[in-house]
């Protein structure tokens, strides 16, 4: 009896601090979760055909593009951190709600994927921001694994499972910040609120201070050349034909990028970046 008792305050006690975590400590602490609870209640809202435009991308494309500024029928479902396989994924369920969108505006700041994979960054956002279920993480290892691609192809099963389990129970992936403030701010104002009032409002825009916008933007070319690798190249290009056979235009979007002097480095990825995003439009 004792031993039920205790597993029962266990669970209990797992699923209050989950509900705490995912309503009360992410939406008003912090950015990525604000915007992506917007976005969650963009996508409960639409009704069939409200999609014209639609906007699938990372952070860059979340704050650098206003849906309203191209036109009533734009939505920006682009998410934090996120890849081909991922924006492929959120396509897939915007289609489940009776979108068929006539043009697909995609994301061209992809900087080195192959360094995402690798580190956490990828779990933490992911999986513990619930943008695939068990189910669907199950799949992904099983399916990675005869491709040869991320996660099967760096990570063993245990590796995955654990790391998976961990963020998926957010017990990885809280930053001690949010955590605290959440603990010992005092009540009354919550910085986050409005970001996610705006985000709801413009239809999927992340409002982001300009200086942080640019310093994020630019620091993605930093440090390595651009070199896509498998996972990135195959997803993308299942995600074009996806569109593609859905009657939608696909669009490759590059953002404005400011080289000072010095940036040999970043205009050599950009122009690499063209040439492969060229190849990639003329096969359209």
């Amino acid at each position: 009896m004792k031993t039920i008792r205790l597993i029962l305050t266990v669970i209990f006690t797992y699923f209050l601090f989950r509900y705490f975590v995912i309503y009360e400590v992410m939406p008003k602490y912090d950015f990525r979760a604000s915007v992506d609870l917007a976005a969650k209640k963009l996508l409960d809202h639409l009704k069939p055909g409200d999609i014209k435009t639609l906007i699938l991308g990372d952070s860059a494309l979340q704050s650098g593009l206003i849906p309203e500024n191209i036109s009533p029928g734009t939505y920006n479902f682009s998410t934090y951190a996120a890849d081909p396989r991922l924006m492929l994924h959120e396509y897939k369920k915007i289609m489940q709600k009776n979108q068929r969108p006539l043009t697909c505006l995609i994301t061209g700041t992809f900087y080195t994927y192959e360094l995402r994979y690798v580190d956490d960054l990828f779990f933490k956002v992911h999986f513990f921001f619930d943008y695939y279920d068990w189910s669907e993480a199950v799949q992904m290892y099983n399916e990675s694994k005869r491709e040869g691609t991320f996660p099967a192809r760096d990570l063993s099963p245990l590796e995955y499972y654990l790391k998976l389990t961990a963020a998926k129970l957010k017990f990885y992936g809280l930053g001690f910040s949010q955590l605290q403030s959440a603990l010992w701010k005092v009540p009354g104002s919550y910085p986050m609120q409005r970001v996610s009032e705006i985000s709801y409002a413009t239809r999927g825009f992340a409002p982001i201070e300009r200086k942080r916008f640019d310093d994020g933007l630019n620091d993605k070319y930093f440090a390595r050349e651009f070199n896509p690798e498998l996972t990135f190249d195959l997803y993308l290009n299942r995600l074009i034909e996806e569109g593609a056979s859905a009657g939608a235009k696909v669009i490759f979007v590059m953002l404005p990028v400011y080289l000072g002097p010095g940036s040999e480095r970043e205009a050599k990825y950009l122009n690499d970046l063209e040439k492969f995003m060229t190849a990639k439009q003329s096969r359209l």
